[in-house]
């Protein structure tokens, strides 16, 4: 995968634990967008969904289409509803719905979303669906999504496939990398991977362990107190990356 992008990290990290794929020409195209049965393979890849046997009743997915297992397993999950009896196949999917799916992942299959900030509301709030509402809210809160650097949401703005990297990689995957931690730039990289807040507070490590129904993911459990960086370097030896 070529890639030259601020999400370069997430991008290969999910790469080389096949959750994602790229194109055959060796790119990846992280600014194209995604369409939504796109970001439910990523998302149900990750999750480590057993897609086998799962039908769907959505009108606009057939047996023949590439997505099928994956639509019809994400239905069966309460992932996704639909509109009007289709599923919306082909459609780039909007930073509101994947906040959705997203959340109602979370909540199907147990991945906690802890609250690491208070409740900020973007500027078009509003604008937000009903359905929505909560599910960005929740992802605010848990740090996995931030807003578009004006105090604004877009919800109804398509996802590309660097942010859908983004945030696969902040719910599923330990987003600690090794740093020598006297370095002077140690600060803006942990900020760079949302470890951070704008107060300099890092939320304060429990223990750490392996999932044990699924290896590829590492559990790192946090307290809800922040501390402050300069104490989290003082307790670490060093921020170790998982590897597999």
């Amino acid at each position: 995968i070529k890639v030259d992008n601020w999400a370069k990290t997430y991008i290969e990290y999910l790469y080389d634990i096949k959750c994602i794929s790229g194109y055959d020409d060796g790119t990846f195209r992280p600014d194209q967008s995604v369409s939504r049965e796109e970001f439910l393979k990523m998302l149900l890849n990750a999750a480590s969904v057993d897609t086998t046997d799962a039908e769907t009743t959505f009108g606009d997915i057939t047996a023949d289409d590439w997505c099928y297992s994956v639509v019809a397993a994400a239905e069966r999950d309460g992932i996704i509803n639909g509109d009007n009896g289709n599923f919306g196949k082909g459609r780039s999917i909007t930073r509101e719905d994947m906040c959705t799916m997203v959340a109602r992942a979370a909540e199907k299959y147990n991945i906690k979303l802890n609250v690491q900030y208070s409740a900020d509301l973007f500027d078009d709030y509003n604008n937000i669906s009903d359905y929505a509402q909560d599910s960005v809210t929740k992802l605010q809160t848990a740090g996995i999504i931030n807003g578009m650097g004006d105090g604004t949401f877009a919800p109804k703005g398509e996802v590309t496939r660097a942010m859908a990297a983004k945030v696969i990689y902040g719910i599923f995957i330990t987003i600690l990398i090794f740093i020598p931690l006297d370095k002077k730039n140690v600060q803006d990289q942990l900020r760079t991977i949302g470890f951070v807040n704008h107060a300099d507070m890092v939320p304060e490590l429990k223990r750490k362990y392996k999932d044990k129904q699924n290896p590829r993911i590492s559990i790192w459990e946090f307290t809800a107190r922040g501390i402050p960086l300069k104490e989290w370097k003082d307790k670490q030896a060093a921020i170790q990356q998982y590897r597999h």
